[in-house]
């Protein structure tokens, strides 16, 4: 049964949901990439159970190292701009 007031008029659903496109297209992508980089990280670590600790470690580092320098390029960069 359907009522009059359940569909005002104007809130027609129009194309494509907002949840859809390209948002979704990549979605499951990054789902897969996570899912195989998981599974091979796990490999990984059965065959050789000290390597993936100093993988972590520098991969650590990196993190470290582009998380302070992007912000100090990204001030830097903004100084000269302004009045």
């Amino acid at each position: 049964m359907s009522f009059s007031s359940d569909n005002p008029s104007g809130t027609e659903p129009q194309g494509d949901s907002p949840y859809g496109g390209a948002l979704a297209d990549a979605a499951w992508q990054v789902l897969l990439t996570s899912g195989v980089a998981a599974f091979a990280w796990g490999v990984f670590e059965l065959e050789w159970p000290g390597a993936p600790l100093i993988l972590v470690g520098v991969l650590f580092g990196i993190h470290l190292l582009a998380g302070g320098v992007f912000p100090l390029a990204g001030a830097r960069a903004g100084e000269g701009g302004g009045s």
